[in-house]
């Protein structure tokens, strides 16, 4: 086993990651699980409740200027406060900070966060153009990466890195339940897609466990007969890769808005699975192979059933390590990494 439990016994780190899914938490089982000593900044117990005339702001601004940043600003002003209280009182200086989405950060905390730091990093997994707020961000930061490797275009002091898999979760055998697992957002467009190839694995036999959040009436309609994709409230991310474990096939939307690779690749690198994905970049990366690896363009399935009949091809050693967020964590923090990550694309023209 090549990950190193305990290998950064001693060390301290501040986090701060968005209150999403449970992922502060786990970013924070996985640092412990390396050894790290985690002060993770916490968010109130309670939602902060915006208020009506800033709810009319942010719409109007997101309508009519196309600026989605209002309601993520006054939210950001509401949680500071409770971010300055814990900061406050931390007693000496820590190792390491790692603020993933930093412009969910008031400035106020990310200042009190460097001078608490000996090592400051920042990791955009949106995109910069899609909340230019972070633009004001970069320079609080030792390291800023991104992973939409055109923000490198007008701010050349980021640097792009890929995403990485959790790996903390990565041993002990795994029974298959399914054969397909997918979840995510109702997207209009990309729910025809998943009826469409809902029919194609229905018609192959195989079993689906399809999860979408967002509007229940638009979701729930049963298909052919049978409830193949099922609507679900909410979901956390350490119950998704346990999920995820339990299927042979991960599949994967693109989202346009980004020019980069989802953790969903990744996690099929780390954890062994199959990928059906709508993103053509996995193409670029070393660890692409067409048994592995079924890239739907144009709703064209061509090849699909014969994909499906393929077994899993296993990776070499130091591709499944190099993305892993033991190995990630190397990079950002620039700890001597095992394999350095780069992206292996340019950006788009």
């Amino acid at each position: 086993n090549f990950f190193m439990k305990d290998e950064f016994k001693g060390k301290t780190i501040i986090l701060g990651v968005p209150n999403h899914f449970g992922l502060p938490d786990r970013f924070k089982e996985n640092l412990e699980y390396l050894g790290f000593e985690v002060l993770l900044i916490k968010y109130p117990h309670k939602s902060p409740i915006i208020s009506l005339k800033d709810i009319i702001i942010h719409n109007y601004k997101k309508i009519f200027k196309k600026d989605r940043t209002h309601k993520g600003k006054i939210k950001t002003q509401l949680t500071e406060t409770c971010h300055l209280q814990q900061l406050s009182e931390l007693q000496s200086k820590k190792d390491y900070a790692l603020l993933i989405r930093p412009d969910m950060f008031g400035k106020k905390v990310v200042q009190k966060i460097k001078n608490l730091s000996n090592y400051t990093v920042a990791y955009q997994w949106d995109g910069i153009e899609r909340y230019p707020e972070v633009k004001n961000y970069i320079d609080f930061f030792d390291k800023f990466y991104v992973f939409d490797i055109n923000d490198t275009i007008h701010n050349n002091s980021v640097i792009p890195l890929t995403n990485f898999y959790f790996d903390d979760l990565i041993q002990g055998n795994q029974s298959y339940e399914y054969d397909v697992y997918f979840v995510g957002s109702y997207f209009k467009d990309r729910f025809e897609s998943l009826l469409k190839l809902t029919d194609f694995f229905d018609a192959n036999g195989l079993r689906v466990n399809f999860l979408l959040t967002g509007p229940k009436d638009m979701i729930v309609k049963p298909y052919k007969g049978k409830q193949l994709i099922q609507h679900v409230s909410g979901i956390s991310f350490t119950e998704n890769l346990y999920l995820l474990k339990k299927s042979k096939i991960i599949l994967d939307f693109n989202n346009d808005v980004h020019y980069g690779i989802s953790l969903r690749t990744f996690e099929a690198v780390g954890y062994k699975k199959k990928l059906i994905t709508t993103n053509p970049l996995v193409k670029y990366f070393d660890f692409y192979h067409p048994a592995n690896i079924y890239v739907i363009e144009d709703d064209n399935f061509t090849g699909l059933k014969e994909f499906l009949a393929i077994p899993y091809q296993d990776l070499p050693i130091e591709i499944v390590e190099k993305y892993s967020f033991t190995n990630w964590l190397k990079n950002v923090l620039q700890i001597e990494p095992h394999y350095k990550i780069t992206i292996p694309y340019g950006t788009k023209d």
